[in-house]
């Protein structure tokens, strides 16, 4: 029996019938554009001049200040305008963590930041504290006279850091789920300065080591030092929503693998029924009787006022990404010299 065989890229005018394929339409639902990403910039003040490459990175070096200024403004030439900032120290004084480290070293990103905000008054800056207070265990937050890492004294850090990044121009500020209580701190902090500053929010992911998970030693998984464990899909929507209730502005998910947290979130702002049930559900009730601050803002997430917010952010969040003010991705960029090009 003969069979009508088509090629892969059929002309103009000469496609298969519906019948033998699969696509209905030629129009794609999404448009792309180099304004809708972001291009990591990580800035290592103990480098005088160039670059260093990193190992578990590669592509993406460390720059000097005056090497990030360079490469930032080769990527306003292909089209991007917004940039994840990581400024480290470097040298030997890189992981002391002290109240008085901290905040001398924050004095420095701060300055760089304006450096950049001066140089790029354009740009959306995604400020990430990744090395305010990283320790040389990988922990991240302040620590006491005794070395131990003290939650009073990283709130305050954080609270200070939060200021100076908004003071120094900061379009975002990225947390991370560093502690429980991190969009909470940014959010008042943010509101009491009047600043206009808003929050970047990406704790449902599953990082490992340096994803600054304070786990205890009777964890069974202990071991991986995740933050949250990647079959735990529940978990990572029960602090998407607490997050957006703290006052968080955006949500942003890694691996993308997880794109669905991101529409179940959705879905849970929108329908109020579904939202009931999955509180109601026994494994969400466990993850609520854990912890005291998650069960308070997840009681007010049931007031009709707090649901009108939150559904608002998520619908601002859904609907400003072709202005350039939506899901920040990692990108990159080679891919926007290719878009540059089309």
């Amino acid at each position: 029996m003969h069979c009508q065989r088509y090629k892969l890229r059929p002309k103009s005018g000469d496609q298969p019938p519906l019948e033998v394929t699969r696509r209905l339409s030629e129009e794609s639902e999404v448009e792309l554009n180099p304004l809708q990403f972001g291009q990591p910039v990580d800035i290592e003040l103990a480098l005088e001049t160039g670059e260093r490459a990193l190992s578990n990175m590669p592509g993406y070096p460390r720059r000097s200040v005056d090497a990030a200024l360079a490469y930032i403004h080769y990527c306003f030439g292909i089209g991007l305008r917004k940039f994840l900032v990581r400024i480290v120290d470097g040298g030997d004084q890189a992981r002391d963590t002290s109240f008085s480290a901290c905040l001398k070293r924050l004095e420095r990103q701060c300055a760089v930041l304006q450096l950049l905000r001066d140089a790029f008054p354009d740009a959306w800056f995604y400020i990430d504290p990744f090395g305010l207070a990283l320790g040389e265990d990988d922990q991240w937050g302040t620590t006491s006279g005794k070395g131990e890492i003290s939650l009073a004294l990283t709130e305050r850090m954080f609270t200070q850091a939060v200021q100076g990044y908004a003071n120094a121009g900061a379009s975002y500020i990225l947390t991370l789920g560093r502690f429980p209580k991190e969009v909470l701190v940014a959010r008042r902090t943010l509101d009491h300065m009047g600043a206009s500053t808003k929050i970047c929010c990406f704790s449902t992911n599953t990082e490992t080591t340096q994803a600054y998970a304070y786990l205890s030693q009777q964890s069974t998984y202990h071991d991986s030092q995740q933050k949250v464990l990647p079959q735990n899909v529940g978990e990572m929507i029960l602090w998407g929503l607490i997050d957006i209730a703290c006052g968080a502005n955006q949500i942003i998910i890694k691996p993308s693998d997880n794109l669905h947290v991101l529409l179940r979130l959705m879905q849970l702002a929108h329908c109020p029924k579904t939202r009931k049930h999955f509180f109601e559900h026994p494994d969400i009730e466990l993850l609520l009787a854990r912890s005291e601050f998650v069960a308070q803002v997840a009681s007010k997430l049931l007031s009709d006022v707090l649901l009108t917010v939150l559904f608002e952010r998520f619908v601002q969040i859904a609907s400003t990404a072709n202005q350039g003010d939506g899901e920040v991705t990692i990108f990159d960029r080679n891919a926007a010299l290719f878009m540059a090009a089309e």
